[in-house]
């Protein structure tokens, strides 16, 4: 699986939404995706780190946080586009 590569601008970006609505969008995603979404991309923890503490396969969390990052990016472009 190819890694997440998140740009300058995509990090300004993040930081700007973080207070508000994007926080919220996590809501809006399964309970396994936010939860790997948080600890990988707001708390800044290692995948082998979320793995242990899940009990599960890095891949399983790598999945987690690829499908809850583009579920939260179609979200955000579907609100952009309106």
């Amino acid at each position: 699986m190819r890694p997440i590569v998140i740009t300058d601008e995509g990090i300004e970006r993040i930081e700007a939404l973080a207070g508000g609505e994007a926080l919220s969008l996590l809501d809006g995603l399964p309970a396994d995706q936010r939860d790997a979404v948080r600890a990988r991309v707001l708390d800044d923890r290692s995948y082998d780190e979320i793995a242990s503490e899940l009990g599960c396969a890095q891949s399983v969390v790598r999945k987690r946080v690829s499908r809850g990052v583009q579920a939260l990016r179609a979200t955000m472009e579907a609100f952009a586009n309106e």
